[in-house]
């Protein structure tokens, strides 16, 4: 959590003094843009948008959970879907080459504890066999973009781009 400056006993804020009005407003623009655009630039990747499309059909499909399988195993499965999506985000904004080389090897680590996870849904038939076969489309489709998207990366990387 971004903490603001502390406030004067004027009311202002340590870091507005000498601005004015109109810098202020600008500055807080610039700000929202930037935040934007990495929001947007790692939405228009293709590994995001197949976990979250992943995320949505899990969370669609917990009801259909049976009880003795929702709590060791089905939440544990949505926890590494949801935490490799942060991963993904993580690498997206990196703008140094090797981290983000970093970010996505945690990202294939984190997609092959989820893909055991749905490996072991899948033996337990905890889902009805139609839904699998989409999960399981989803999931290979995720596996083909994080191992292309990391091969390309570490290219960049040897390269020294």
């Amino acid at each position: 959590m971004v903490r603001s400056p502390p406030l004067r006993a004027t009311g202002q804020r340590e870091s507005d003094t000498g601005r004015s009005p109109v810098e202020k407003i600008f500055v807080t623009l610039q700000t929202i843009k930037k935040l934007t655009e990495m929001a947007n630039g790692a939405a228009t990747a293709g590994a995001y948008k197949s976990v979250y499309r992943l995320i949505q059909q899990m969370v669609g499909l917990s009801d259909n959970v049976p009880v003795k399988y929702r709590r060791w195993l089905w939440e544990k499965t949505l926890d590494a879907a949801t935490d490799l999506i942060a991963l993904i985000v993580y690498a997206w904004d990196e703008q140094n080459v090797a981290h983000k080389v970093v970010y996505i090897d945690r990202a294939l680590t984190k997609f092959t504890v989820l893909n055991t996870y749905m490996r072991l849904c899948n033996e337990a038939r905890v889902l009805p066999l139609q839904k699998q076969t989409s999960l399981s489309e989803l999931m290979a489709d995720i596996s083909g973009q994080l191992g292309s998207w990391r091969k390309a990366t570490a290219e960049r990387a040897k390269k020294g781009v």
